[in-house]
């Protein structure tokens, strides 16, 4: 199978990604969802899922995390904050059935531009989005990634509004 062969349909990938994470993350006891948080915490890749293409074969997905642009310390809690935060942006676009919106760079990694944004009183403002990037043949990287919370300017400024309507000041 080669990486051109075959063609994913973004909404059901992150339709299955966000299954697969709250299974993960959410849906296990926390005992174990804490291991498989250290794991990608420490830089190792975790599987997550496999997808069958049928006569193209199968594709395998691991899970990693880059948090590099975290804002503070993350632990076990913030991340998983930050996880439910993102699902559920994920999740609304999918059940409105609304286009889902990503980048794609020249290695073939899409970014999807579904951020979840948290705010911690000691690490302040955070935003998590996920990628999805192919390895080999057969193979690709379900990866959740920290970003710089400045590049979404326009999602906190929103997040700020919607919340405000809802909570005092």
């Amino acid at each position: 199978m080669t990486n051109q062969s075959v063609s994913l349909n973004p909404n059901q990938l992150l339709e299955a990604f966000i299954q697969n994470l709250n299974s993960l993350f959410f849906a296990v006891a926390r005992d174990d969802s804490k291991r498989q948080f250290q794991l990608i915490h420490d830089g190792e890749r975790v599987p997550l899922m496999r997808i069958d293409m049928q006569e193209a074969g199968e594709i395998h997905c691991e899970l990693g995390l880059d948090r590099s642009e975290y804002q503070g310390k993350l632990n076990f809690a913030k991340f998983r904050k930050s996880t439910a935060s993102m699902l559920s942006v994920i999740s609304k676009r999918l059940e409105n059935q609304e286009r889902v919106q990503h980048l794609s760079s020249e290695q073939g990694e899409m970014l999807f531009n579904l951020p979840g944004i948290t705010d911690d009183e000691k690490d302040g403002i955070n935003v998590m989005a996920c990628s999805i990037k192919p390895l080999a043949p057969g193979l690709m990287l379900l990866k959740l990634m920290y970003m710089e919370p400045k590049q979404y300017q326009d999602a906190l400024k929103q997040a700020a509004l919607t919340n405000s309507g809802s909570t005092k000041k």
